[in-house]
């Protein structure tokens, strides 16, 4: 998967979040193969509800590797996404 497209004008994951009443945090891993993969872990606040949500970028910068060498945003083999 070629992540490298800037679809969403930033080079970022957009995370649409309707609401939550509690701090919760949310960390996306990306894996090149199995043994090269980056992460990037934020706090969401709480949000009050809004129909349309609220925009929560992870930029492809932000992450940090985790294993191996720079992960390759144009050749993605994972996604892993823990709330």
């Amino acid at each position: 998967m070629d992540l490298s497209q800037d679809i969403v004008g930033e080079g970022a994951f957009i995370l649409n979040v309707i609401s939550s009443d509690h701090p919760v945090d949310v960390t996306i891993t990306v894996y090149y193969n199995s043994s090269e993969a980056a992460s990037l872990k934020k706090t969401i606040s709480p949000v009050s509800y809004k129909s349309k949500g609220t925009d929560i970028a992870f930029p492809f910068n932000g992450f940090v590797n985790i294993s191996g060498a720079v992960v390759d945003f144009t050749n993605i083999g994972a996604i892993k996404l823990e709330i």
